[in-house]
Formats: structure tokens, sequence, C-alpha cells
């Protein structure tokens, strides 16, 4: 006859030691080959930012090139972004740059884009702290005035840094942006 008494099996449920530590040194090893990775993407982050922002004064030269009115990059260093603007087809006010469908250029946002990413200085055409950046029809950089009254040929290079070091110079006599 069988025994009436089965004995009972009690298994506990959890974890053993062994499957803990091997999920720790999985853990530092995924962790070991991240981190290089991730730090080596911020530091691509600042030359990235550089070249977007010469594509966006590009943009604004090459504008005033094909319309035969000048352009202007706007540069807020506060918010770290750059916006593009035209005079009007009737040379009186100064209006943001349409693009080729009609609408508003979007603003060119570094934080955005490029996280960690901010401009720190921005030294115009004149020398001085302005914010906007003026090419004529010819391409030219050009001095005007808030009202983009024309004020004369640029009597500086501009440049424009990233908090990163990296640096964006806008020639004066040919407007070369490197």
């Amino acid at each position: 006859m069988r025994n009436m008494h089965a004995h009972r099996i009690h298994r506990t449920t959890g974890f053993t030691l062994l499957e803990l530590a091997v999920v720790i040194v999985l853990t530092g090893i995924v962790a070991a080959s991240v981190i290089p990775a991730v730090s080596s993407m911020t530091q691509t982050r600042g030359p990235a930012a550089a070249e977007a922002i010469a594509r966006e004064l590009g943009v604004a030269r090459q504008h005033a090139l094909n319309t035969g009115r000048p352009s202007a990059a706007h540069v807020d260093i506060a918010m770290s972004q750059i916006g593009l603007h035209e005079l009007s087809p009737n040379g009186g006010n100064i209006q943001t740059m349409l693009d080729a469908f009609g609408q508003a250029r979007p603003l060119l946002v570094l934080g955005d884009l490029f996280p960690g990413i901010s401009l720190s200085n921005f030294e115009g055409f004149d020398g001085a702290f302005g914010a906007l950046m003026w090419f004529g029809s010819d391409g030219a950089p050009e001095l005007r005035s808030t009202e983009g009254t024309l004020l004369g040929l640029a009597t500086h290079d501009a440049r424009l840094e990233l908090a990163g070091g990296e640096t964006i110079v806008v020639r004066r006599i040919s407007g070369l942006i490197e």
C-alpha cells in the first residue's frame, strides 16, 4: 500500500545568488559599452551644431543673391536660436524669410536639435555684439540699421561662438562662411 503521507516538495520562488551575480555582470558589461558611445555622441554635437549654423547663414546669403534683396540672420544668444529675415519686396519692412512653399522658415533652435549646445557669443560685422547679420543683394556682408537701412559695408568679420568652443566666422569682404 502506498504511503499516505506524500512528501511535499517545497520550492521557494526567487532568484539564486548565481542568477543575481550573472545579471549584475551583464549589466556592468552593457554599461561599460554604452558610456563611451554616449560620450562620443555629446562630443559630436558641437561640430554638428556649427555646421547647422553655417548652413543657415549660407541660406540667408544665397537668398539675398537669388532674390536681389538683402537678407539677414537674427542671432538670439539668450535663446540660442537663429531666425532668417529679409527686406520686403518694397524695401520698407523687415519680414521673416519664407521657404519655397510660402511658409515662414522655422527658427534654428540649437537646444532642440543639439541638447546641451548653446550660443555663447556673437560679434557682428560692425565689431559690436549686434543681433542681425546682413547679406546684400550681391552676397556681401553689410551693416544695416534695425529698420534695415543700409549703413555701409561690413567693417569686421562676424563671429559666432558655441559654448563648446566651436566658432563660425563670416568674412567681411567675401561673405565666406567658415
